[in-house]
Formats: C-alpha cells, sequence, structure tokens
C-alpha cells in the first residue's frame, strides 16, 4: 500500500537483477532476447504501436504506415532512435517498424507485490542484534529507494533498532528515528556510531517517575540496568537465579536485582545474597520502588556478618542519580 501527502510523492519502480531473478523470469529473458546487433549486443524486438490514438502520433515515416492507433512515440524520438540504431525496418512497406530491446539496458525484473527475495533476520544472521521484531537492511533499503531520493529525510517514529536509520544512512538519505524505548535508543546511537563512525544526537523526553511506571517489564528492567547502571541486562529470562543485569565490568561487574514492585521484603534479600554467593561476588544491588524495614535489616546484616554488600536503590534514588 503507499500513501502520500502531496501529488509531488515519488514512487521508483524497484528491481530484481537477473542473476537473483526467479527460474521463469529467466527463461523469459534467454528465450527473448535471441537477436545479436553488428556491435555483439543482445536484444528482442518490441512493439512501437501507441495503445490509444494521439493526432501527433499518426504520421508516416520513411514511407512505413503508421500502426492503426499510431505509434509509440513522437517523430522526434522516431529519428532520435533512427539514428541511434535502434529501429527494426521490416523489408515490406506494408510492414510495421519495431524496436530494439538490449539486454545489457534491462534493469532486471519489476519489483511485484510479494518481497519473497529478502531473507529474514535468521538466527545465523551476520545483521542479528537479538532485538525482538528486527527487519533485515535489505527491506528497508527497496523501501527507501521506492519513495526517496539522495538527500531527502526519512523518519522512522517506531525505529527499534535502528535499521531504518542504517538503511538511510548507507543510501545518502537523512534521517529521524524515534521510539519509546529507552533501551532501543541506546541501541541505535551504539549501532550508528560503531558502523558509521559519525556523531548521532538523542534528544530525550522528560524522565520522571509517571514515565518510569509506565514502562513494561522489559523495559523497565532494562532503564535500571542499561540506562541507570550503564550495565549489560541478561540474556536469560529463566533459571537466571534472580539476577537481571550485571555493572560494567570496570566498575566490577556486579550483580543487579530488579523488582517492578513496592514494599520489597527480607525474603527478596535473601535469595539475591545466595545467587551473588553462587556467583563469587561480594557486593549487589537490588532496585524496586521501595523496600520495607526488615529488607534493610537483611541487608545491613549480611555486610557485618558476612561481609556481603547488597545495595538497596529505590526508582526515586535513581531519578535523583544516586546509585551508591
Amino acid at each position: 500500500m503507499f500513501y502520500a501527502k502531496t501529488k509531488r510523492a515519488k514512487f521508483h519502480t524497484q528491481f530484481i537483477s537477473i542473476d537473483e531473478a526467479d527460474p521463469i523470469y529467466k527463461n523469459y529473458v534467454e528465450t527473448n532476447f535471441k537477436f545479436v546487433d553488428k556491435n555483439g549486443r543482445k536484444y528482442r524486438s518490441a512493439d512501437l504501436s501507441s495503445p490509444s490514438p494521439r493526432p501527433n502520433l499518426m504520421y508516416e515515416y520513411k514511407g512505413y504506415k503508421p500502426p492503426r492507433k499510431g505509434w509509440a512515440i513522437s517523430l522526434e524520438n522516431m529519428k532520435k532512435w533512427d539514428k541511434e540504431g535502434r529501429l527494426i525496418f521490416p523489408k515490406r512497406k506494408n510492414g510495421r517498424i519495431r524496436r530494439k530491446l538490449y539486454l545489457d539496458e534491462l534493469k532486471g525484473k519489476p519489483v511485484q507485490n510479494l518481497w519473497d527475495d529478502i531473507q529474514m533476520v535468521s538466527s545465523q544472521s551476520n545483521e542479528r542484534l537479538g532485538y525482538p521484531t528486527q527487519k533485515p537492511v535489505a527491506l528497508l533499503e527497496r523501501i527507501i529507494k521506492t519513495v526517496t531520493d539522495e538527500g531527502d529525510v526519512v523518519l522512522d517514529p517506531f525505529c527499534g533498532c535502528g535499521t531504518t536509520l542504517v538503511a538511510a544512512q548507507q543510501l545518502n538519505r537523512r534521517w529521524i528515528g524515534i521510539d519509546v524505548s529507552p533501551t532501543a535508543c541506546k541501541l541505535m546511537r551504539k549501532r550508528m556510531q560503531k558502523k558509521f563512525k559519525i556523531k548521532v544526537h538523542v534528544i530525550r523526553g522528560k524522565v520522571d517517575m509517571n514515565y518510569v511506571k509506565g514502562l513494561a517489564p522489559f523495559e523497565f528492567q532494562n532503564w535500571v540496568v542499561v540506562d541507570k547502571f550503564l550495565g549489560k541486562a541478561s540474556q536469560r529470562k529463566s533459571g537466571d537465579m534472580g539476577i537481571d543485569g550485571f555493572t560494567p565490568e570496570v566498575l566490577g561487574g556486579y550483580p543487579i536485582h530488579v523488582k517492578q514492585s513496592k514494599s520489597v521484603g527480607r525474603n527478596v534479600v535473601d535469595n539475591f545474597e545466595t545467587a551473588v554467593r553462587r556467583i563469587n561476588k561480594k557486593k549487589g544491588y537490588i532496585v524496586a520502588y521501595s523496600f520495607v524495614k526488615s529488607a534493610y535489616e537483611e541487608a545491613a546484616r549480611a555486610k557485618n556478618q558476612d561481609g556481603l554488600e547488597i545495595i538497596l536503590r529505590t526508582v526515586k534514588e535513581l531519578l535523583n542519580g544516586k546509585i551508591e
């Protein structure tokens, strides 16, 4: 489906190269482009009659009368193509002039409605970033080339991991990407800077308690681990021993446990202590909206008796910049 706001909108037909086209199209090319001119160029003979009559196309050329609805080109272009050797003149004057369509000028098979020539991003793909719903760059490149020219601005308001931006940059378009996810924005920025060595300007909306409360569980976890601790989220969604991520290695690589709830109690701290010990760490963080008194008491006991430092941080504290 193609929608446009103005009549100035562009739509450039895209083509699949002959080498990448399906066997039926390849057979069509081999069967039809069977003639060779004096320069060794393959061509096929094509009709030169107009589908609808127009007065300026009803003319005789070199003794050849026009088809019933006239020629497909003007007299000026007829002379031009004749000079370029693109016309085929029959031996008899009652025949029809035809044109040469050269194989080396064939752009390929026009892309139809079914785009089955672009492979999805598989688990083995070099493009794969592990981001949900990631699209292949080739898909976005085709869309962008179809409706824009170099220098145009491409806007993707649901940008995800930034594949649209990568495609636009590679095709010399300007671009703007928008996403509600802080994780997605960080991934976009990192991806563009790493691939193109360019400076990416990020404009952030207001991040307050209302914003944080509106985050989905996955995004809340990533906001804590990636955005506030600058760490790395755990790739395991189950069997993670209560560890949702880690601080950067240069800052100790300490485990982080995230609870998107209030009044977190002692049992959560107890379970996290066990997980921290299993990975031989002496420090860890638990983040929640609030903690009850027994949680703070257990954290203090673990530090005083076992030398295990469990730091409890509320979302409000993170918003105010307090980490340690």
